[in-house]
């Protein structure tokens, strides 16, 4: 071990030269260049990849450091991907953007981390949200979808035996620890959490609390984000009491929409509804700073998500006679729409439309 560290310090000194000195004929830099790599073949992997993922080279070796370099926060950008992409649901990209606004420009006074509650019908734009957020603040999770600092978990992949809660538990626990260890301002994605074993986000409520640190890192520039479809159905039931109470009369739009119409009932089902958040110490405690209502998806939306299908068609397969109408009536024809008397929403929403899409293109050879 002690020659390991050796290895690793001298291997550090000769990059950090070669990379500050910019010079490649100097003796001494071949020389300094010949050790590294010998160094490098030396060493674990995993010390190889410490070195290109130090903070002081900056990923100068085609690494991912935990520096702005490599973390993103220009919220209009975040903003314009999410309105670009995502269709009704403007009272989730107001909040959503406002929530990351003020965690990054308030870094220096920050006392907790950023927790987000997602919750909708499935196809409503939830993880598609979350895909966005990732992307547009670590690029390499655009780039490669395998950046560093980006951390999913879905409950039948993670979790999917009960009995092994306590396993799952200190995995949990000893992930959140050292991703946050290698980079306080991760992020960390539930995915399905209505499907969560009940108990097991119960480890997350120290990590998300007031002034939270562990061995001297704290955890005020992490984020986390929880997607669930607990609560959807009341969302969309409350959706329709606006409507039905004059809303729409009165010339107001999904615009208009306010939070506190939705958070109260949101956060009741989540802590009532059997999942990961039912009777939770994380809703209990009160450590989620925002619960987000995604609203149910109208034909009107769905057929923008068809729209957003054809344009990519239209921009890969430059030159095909494929019609947006035909497209579209033959998507359309696949939808099912609720509450069975009024049929106003999409049941999935947008979530099986790009499957459809690629159905029907196959039929020309086109394959996206």
């Amino acid at each position: 071990m002690k020659g390991q560290n050796l290895l690793y310090q001298g291997l550090m000194v000769h990059i950090i030269f070669i990379y500050l000195s910019g010079v490649t004929a100097e003796p001494f830099t071949i020389a300094a260049i010949a050790a590294g790599v010998f160094a490098m073949y030396a060493l674990k992997p995993t010390v190889i990849k410490d070195v290109q993922n130090s903070r002081m080279l900056n990923g100068a070796f085609g690494g991912e450091a935990c520096t702005d370099k490599f973390i993103h926060t220009n919220i209009q950008d975040l903003k314009n991907e999410l309105n670009r992409h995502i269709h009704g649901q403007e009272l989730a990209i107001s909040y959503i953007c406002g929530a990351f606004k003020n965690h990054f420009h308030n870094r220096n006074h920050n006392t907790k981390a950023l927790t987000l509650s997602l919750h909708g019908l499935p196809g409503t734009g939830k993880t598609f949200v979350a895909d966005i957020l990732a992307s547009a603040i670590f690029p390499k999770h655009r780039e490669t979808r395998n950046s560093r600092f980006v951390h999913k978990f879905n409950s039948r992949i993670d979790f999917p035996d009960e009995a092994k809660m306590w396993q799952y538990k200190m995995q949990l626990r000893n992930k959140i620890i050292s991703s946050v260890t290698a980079c306080e301002r991760s992020i960390f994605i539930f995915d399905e959490v209505d499907k969560f074993p009940e108990g097991l986000l119960d480890v997350l409520k120290p990590f998300l609390d007031n002034h939270a640190v562990f061995n001297g890192v704290p955890f005020s520039d992490t984020m986390f984000i929880f997607l669930s479809n607990a609560g959807g159905k009341a969302i969309m039931e409350r959706f329709l009491e606006l409507q039905k109470g004059g809303w729409v009369i009165s010339g107001k739009s999904r615009a208009d929409l306010k939070l506190k119409d939705f958070e109260t009932i949101t956060k009741s089902f989540s802590y009532n509804e059997v999942g990961g958040f039912r009777k939770s110490d994380v809703i209990g405690y009160n450590v989620i700073d925002h619960y987000i209502p995604f609203m149910p998806l109208e034909r009107q939306h769905v057929l923008k998500c068809i729209e957003d299908e054809y344009n990519q068609v239209r921009e890969l397969w430059r030159g095909n006679h494929v019609s947006l109408d035909e497209m579209t009536k033959y998507v359309m024809e696949g939808i099912t729409f609720i509450p069975e008397d009024e049929k106003l929403f999409a049941s999935s929403g947008c979530k099986r439309v790009k499957q459809k899409v690629g159905t029907y293109l196959a039929r020309f050879d086109i394959y996206m």
